[in-house]
């Protein structure tokens, strides 16, 4: 297996949310605390950023279908412009100075989940909503910090980690209502050190989740629990990961800067044999 390589130069205090846009050969990933988007450029290696004009947090974010940039700040969804401005497109109601939005990502239909967490990362004040159009729903409460998403090939299933239960759940998933069902423990991750992160999925179905505090991405078998294997990084705080390249083996590897090491918070990318699949985009009319 290759080694992860760190390919940024930018150093970002909490780097999050990568997403691969697969038309252009870009790499979006953010630094959440400071209301920053890097923009890595596979075909050059360049990098250019993105800033709020607001001083706020920005925790995730996803494309279009028309390429716009659409993410979660602190308390909401917001149109991104390359000037870094702002616009909502829908915002929570409970406006707490203990919580903001957390990890997110689109569903085939073009919907947008995105949860929140509290700051002190101990209470299970969070929920997770979904935003369908530009309607906004919430769909779980008492959600601690609500972290990686993911569906099965099939969309008959999510995948979803609140990350200090250390366990990726598994929902029964209704694809054309965007209601979820059932649900059960997919992978256990209790005895691992670390907590789980952010999460992608292969084109195998097989998990990939980064382990913030253990240093290292675990391949699992969702149908099973089962560890295929891990690829450990040389800093701390893996916090997610997705792929990307033109033949979608590159996996790229997002962590922060909470250590006195040159290479923590940096953007890391291995090779890999596995193949990823792309990101789904958002829809702005459903």
């Amino acid at each position: 297996m290759n080694q992860p390589k760190p390919i940024s130069l930018y150093r970002a205090r909490l780097g999050e949310g990568p997403v691969y846009d697969e038309r252009n050969g870009l790499l979006y990933w953010l630094d959440i605390e400071m209301g920053r988007i890097i923009v890595y450029n596979e075909n050059n290696g360049k990098e250019e950023y993105i800033d709020l004009k607001r001083r706020d947090y920005i925790s995730s974010m996803c494309l279009s279908e028309t390429g716009r940039l659409v993410a979660t700040l602190r308390y909401g969804f917001y149109w991104v412009e390359a000037d870094g401005s702002a616009t909502p497109i829908a915002e929570i109601l409970e406006r707490r100075q203990d919580i903001r939005f957390n990890d997110g990502k689109c569903d085939a239909r073009g919907r947008y989940w995105a949860g929140t967490m509290d700051l002190n990362e101990t209470r299970a004040i969070g929920a997770l909503y979904v935003l369908e159009g530009s309607a906004l729903r919430p769909v779980l409460h008492n959600v601690t910090i609500s972290n990686g998403i993911a569906w099965s090939l099939d969309n008959k299933t999510m995948y979803y980690i609140d990350s200090p239960t250390k366990m990726v759940k598994a929902f029964r998933f209704d694809l054309e209502k965007g209601q979820l069902g059932g649900s059960w423990i997919a992978v256990d991750m209790r005895h691992e050190e670390g907590i789980p992160d952010g999460m992608t999925i292969d084109s195998e179905g097989m998990l990939w989740v980064a382990v913030y505090g253990g240093g290292k991405v675990v391949r699992y078998d969702p149908s099973s629990g089962e560890k295929l294997e891990e690829i450990k990084l040389p800093v701390s705080y893996t916090t997610s990961v997705v792929f990307g390249g033109a033949d979608m083996k590159t996996l790229y590897i997002t962590t922060a800067g909470r250590e006195e090491k040159e290479e923590a918070g940096r953007l890391f990318a291995v090779e890999l044999p596995y193949k990823g699949v792309p990101l789904y985009r958002y829809r702005e009319k459903l």
